[in-house]
């Protein structure tokens, strides 16, 4: 498994990967270049990426490496939080759980990899096709154009 970026979370995961002897099979490369994430996206099974609402408040919206991952083929796991499920549509175009449900998540990854080919086909080309028709920005484009123009 390879959890990339930076942030809060970094030294816990860290400790937790440690602590439970997963340096074998957990590697935290850290921050990389979008090239060099493009090359890890590509040989991805899945994309998982678990957003929790910060002790703050603070939310995203809709994270564009949600985007990124569906739009190329990758399956993706995420969690019921702010505008997530807009873009991801629970068992259509990719899977949500709870925030901050371990358990959940973890029974989530459990399924996902008993799935074959044939059953997560249709599931990635949703997923593609609602990045391609509701979050491309040229499409998004010609149709305020369209309207526009009815004015």
């Amino acid at each position: 498994y390879r959890i990339l970026g930076i942030g809060p979370w970094e030294r816990r995961l860290r400790t937790l990967i440690e602590q439970y002897q997963l340096e074998d099979v957990v590697e935290m490369p850290g921050f990389k270049p979008s090239h060099e994430v493009k090359a890890m996206l590509d040989n991805a099974d899945v994309f998982l990426l678990p957003s929790v609402t910060g002790a703050d408040g603070d939310m995203e919206g809709i994270p564009v490496a949600l985007m990124e991952a569906m739009a190329v083929g990758i399956p993706v796991v995420s969690t019921l939080h702010s505008g997530i499920p807009e873009l991801v549509e629970a068992d259509k175009s990719g899977w949500l759980v709870p925030e901050n449900d371990a358990r959940a998540l973890a029974q989530r990854l459990a399924a996902f990899s008993q799935l074959d080919t044939d059953e997560l086909a249709p599931v990635v080309k949703r997923a593609r096709e609602k990045v391609e028709h509701d979050f491309n920005q040229q499409v998004i484009n010609r149709e305020l154009a369209s309207l526009l123009q009815a004015l």
